[in-house]
């Protein structure tokens, strides 16, 4: 960090970057255990729901809008991953949810993987978030003091995804 020639002094910080995932069909499998398991009417009753978490999937698929924007839908998701794994049981079985959630490689993009695991899922969700983290972090202005705090406080957001 070279004060002398009167320039603003800056550390090189490097963002990471998300992952590109596949789209699939999670409301349908949800929604039809609950047709199975417990009765059209709860499917119905919880259709907004598994519309919302459905809408939070495409929105990391596509990794549209802003950063901010990403990292809360990111954050949406994740809690209702959490709450999908308690209720659902996913798997191949026959009388499970039987959703394969695909992922490409952050740093060899074009290596897929596909698994029918929530905890796979969830790990891709949680890299992403530390990634979205990293480049927020990496957008904020350096220029003052409060903005080199702002980014280190993203980067060790990141670090603790």
């Amino acid at each position: 960090m070279g004060r002398g020639s009167g320039a603003t002094p800056h550390t090189v910080m490097l963002a990471v970057h998300c992952k590109r995932g596949e789209d699939t069909d999670l409301k349908g499998p949800l929604r039809k255990f609950v047709q199975a398991n417990y009765s059209p009417h709860d499917a119905e009753e919880c259709a907004d729901d598994l519309e919302a978490v459905a809408g939070w999937r495409k929105a990391l698929v596509t990794q549209s809008g802003s950063p901010e924007s990403l990292r809360d839908t990111l954050v949406k998701y994740y809690k209702a991953l959490c709450a999908i794994e308690t209720r659902f049981p996913l798997s191949k079985d026959k009388e499970h949810v039987n959703v394969t959630f695909t992922w490409y490689d952050a740093f060899k993009p074009s290596k897929k993987v596909g698994q029918v695991n929530i905890h796979f899922e969830k790990a891709a969700v949680l890299f992403n978030l530390a990634a979205t983290l990293s480049q927020i972090a990496i957008a904020s202005d350096r220029s003052d003091a409060q903005g080199v705090k702002d980014a280190c406080k993203y980067f060790q957001e990141s670090a603790g995804a």
